[in-house]
């Protein structure tokens, strides 16, 4: 996978977001999207730049999650272990809610973007591995089980 397919990835997942764009099966269509960043993820590898930037402009989380719920009508809350590689049988349930999955990755891949067209690639693609391993990759994850029982 490319830098080329890398940023393709981003821009399709927010594309799927977008009111703008019409799709058959949207939920189809956004596992996939999850499917391709998860796996841009293996091939985004760039050093530290320790070049001062701009930080990207934050969206408002409760705006963007205003604008993604309707485009996900059927999508909700769900269980999820708190416990995946420990307490193995003991683990207690949380809650996740997928709007929420959305909006945090979609948060994080704008800034991303934004990074990619107004820094260098090096530092949109360290910022889109470190967010993965810090923050989105678990929402992305945790969003695919969910989505993938909902498809079975």
């Amino acid at each position: 996978m490319t830098r080329k397919d890398i940023l393709e990835a981003v821009k399709n997942f927010v594309g799927v977001l977008d009111e703008q764009k019409h799709f058959e099966d949207r939920e189809g269509a956004l596992r996939a999207a999850l499917d391709r960043i998860a796996l841009a993820y293996h091939f985004a590898d760039a050093p530290f730049d320790q070049t001062k930037y701009p930080d990207a402009p934050r969206a408002d989380y409760r705006s963007l999650r205003e604008c993604i719920a309707p485009r996900f009508p059927a999508l909700g809350l769900y269980n999820e272990a708190l416990h995946i590689a420990d307490k193995v049988g003991e683990s207690e349930l949380s809650i996740g809610d997928a709007i929420d999955d959305l909006t945090d990755i979609a948060m994080d891949l704008h800034s991303v973007l934004f990074r990619w067209e107004n820094t260098t690639e090096e530092d949109a693609l360290w910022h889109f591995r470190f967010g993965f391993e810090t923050h989105w990759g678990l929402h992305l994850r945790s969003l695919q089980l969910y989505l993938h029982q909902r498809a079975c």
